[in-house]
């Protein structure tokens, strides 16, 4: 086993994958471990004992029918302002307003939506998306990256790196559909593995990238096709300080107690304010890294 990261065999055995729920999931990928790099603190499953077309599988159909929903109601306009804050930032670095904005792995639409408020004379496009989504929409275009007719301006990867089983072979093989001097654009969980492996979740994924292993794996494996611009953290919430915090805590608070005694809650606390502006730390609930095709 190689670290995804930077290619080192050695590795710390942080035990058994706890993070997943669902059958499903666990009928394709049984009895999993975590394993930590020690060199650049990747963290990992064994990704050779993963088979790739029943991963294919399992994303196409029990992924979101173990109870992942692309389009989770209530939550359209706060993935809209990710998207917002994503595009931004390839704009950022991006010398001309884009010709073609395409997804890949676009689920629930909003980075596109967000896309098109940015720059709406853009070819809005993707390969995948949540379908009760797509047949809603009259501004994307489905079209699988072997059928695009030219290369695009930026390209994005939001919330789909951690669930790939080689993705340095991944992301090259997306750098040949990208123009010179345009944009990759990824964002991933900023999840340490210790923090979520008691958790348990319907969206499994197989790697829990840092700020710098990700950044490292970009150095080590694709310097020659694409230059990272930037790296850093999504800054999610607008209201800080002492008073916010102390909110937020009951609100988890109400929400635990509920869960465990079956208490109806029939006046919840409003939904915060979110942003997602890129921070230059490490402390955001995402990482993100904009890189340039060469």
């Amino acid at each position: 086993m190689k670290c995804v990261a930077c290619q080192s065999d050695d590795f710390i055995d942080r035990g058994k994958y706890k993070y997943v729920h669902g059958d499903a999931w666990q009928k394709y990928a049984p009895a999993l471990r975590l394993f930590e790099c020690r060199n650049c603190h990747t963290t990992q499953v064994d990704h050779e004992r993963l088979n790739l077309q029943k991963i294919i599988e399992y994303y196409g159909g029990s992924y979101r029918g173990d109870g992942h929903s692309a389009t989770s109601a209530g939550g359209f306009e706060k993935k809209v302002k990710r998207g917002l804050g994503l595009a931004r930032l390839a704009d950022k670095y991006l010398d001309r307003a884009p010709r073609e904005f395409y997804e890949f792995g676009a689920g629930h639409l909003a980075n596109l939506e967000a896309a098109r408020r940015l720059w709406p004379d853009a070819r809005l496009l993707c390969d995948d998306a949540d379908k009760n989504a797509i047949s809603g929409s009259d501004s994307v275009e489905y079209v699988p990256l072997d059928q695009l007719d030219r290369k695009v301006d930026v390209l994005l990867m939001c919330h789909v790196l951690e669930h790939l089983i080689d993705p340095v072979a991944e992301l090259r093989r997306l750098a040949g559909y990208i123009a010179p001097g345009g944009i990759l654009l990824i964002e991933v969980p900023n999840k340490p593995w210790l923090s979520v492996n008691g958790q348990k979740s319907h969206d499994p994924h197989i790697t829990f990238f840092t700020r710098d292993s990700i950044a490292l794996m970009f150095e080590k494996n694709l310097s020659d096709v694409l230059q990272v611009k930037e790296t850093g953290t999504s800054g999610e919430i607008a209201d800080t300080g002492f008073k916010y915090f102390i909110k937020e805590n009951l609100r988890f608070a109400k929400r635990r107690f509920t869960k465990l005694t079956k208490i109806d809650v029939t006046n919840p606390v409003a939904a915060p304010e979110w942003v997602f502006e890129t921070r230059p730390d490490d402390k955001g609930a995402t990482l993100r890294l904009v890189a340039t095709k060469l």
